[in-house]
């Protein structure tokens, strides 16, 4: 792309002779509206993509839901284990589509900023060009200064969200959040952390992200029990182990 604009040949001669020969057309609109390109096109077509995509995987899953509550005529056997195992399937494409849609998001916000900032502003053919350009950075220094920090953190932000964009829904991550905060909390407001633990808010948390589903199968197992005329001791053991 760099050699298609330079036609004066500066690129070529900088590279024969291993000099340092300033490219004008580095400073045209032409070139930094191409290079613009290359990232908000591909992501106006990601974006579309993958929300028609959404679109698709929510009317399936709506179609799941229509069955479960009508119930299906393959309830038993490995028909059911089928189904089952389709429909976690497809709640984990969910998943990964809001997530994918996260990371466009953070890509359009973090980076927009400082693409803008160069495109509108060149020497030649943008919106503050020449002398106005040039009374911007003279006589404006502080805005500049302030416009240039903010596109330049939002990158770096962007950068940052990331790996919590990726991990966030993990249990791991969020049992792990939820200490790092009480921990906060113990430091800066004792008593509120007090008055979350004392009301059990942070085990049931916990109970949510880590032993739900543990909690769930002993429940059902006891109820299976009972309905086979089964004989079940609730002694002092059996009730600690259930609570």
């Amino acid at each position: 792309m760099c050699f298609a604009f330079d036609g004066e040949g500066t690129l070529l001669h900088n590279l024969t002779y291993n000099e340092n020969t300033p490219a004008r057309f580095m400073d045209t609109f032409a070139f930094r509206m191409a290079i613009t390109s290359l990232f908000f096109v591909p992501i106006f077509v990601m974006v579309v993509c993958y929300t028609h995509i959404l679109f698709v995987v929510k009317k399936q899953q709506n179609r799941w839901n229509d069955i479960s509550r009508m119930g299906s005529i393959r309830t038993k056997g490995r028909g059911s284990h089928k189904i089952c195992r389709e429909k976690k399937q497809l709640e984990s494409n969910v998943r990964a589509l809001y997530t994918t849609l996260l990371i466009l998001g953070s890509c359009f916000i973090g980076w927009t900023p400082a693409l803008l900032f160069y495109t509108l502003a060149c020497s030649k053919g943008c919106y503050l060009q020449g002398e106005a350009l040039v009374d911007l950075n003279c006589n404006h220094r502080t805005t500049v200064l302030i416009l240039r920090l903010t596109d330049n953190m939002l990158v770096i932000l962007k950068m940052l969200a990331n790996p919590i964009i990726y991990s966030i829904r993990m249990r791991e991550i969020k049992d792990g959040t939820h200490r790092m905060s009480m921990a906060l909390l113990g430091v800066f407001c004792p008593s509120r952390r007090d008055d979350m633990i004392s009301s059990g808010y942070y085990y049931r948390s916990r109970n949510q992200n880590s032993t739900g589903g543990t909690i769930q199968l002993r429940l059902t197992s006891f109820k299976s029990a009972n309905r086979n005329g089964s004989h079940i001791a609730l002694g002092k053991d059996c009730e600690n182990a259930f609570l």
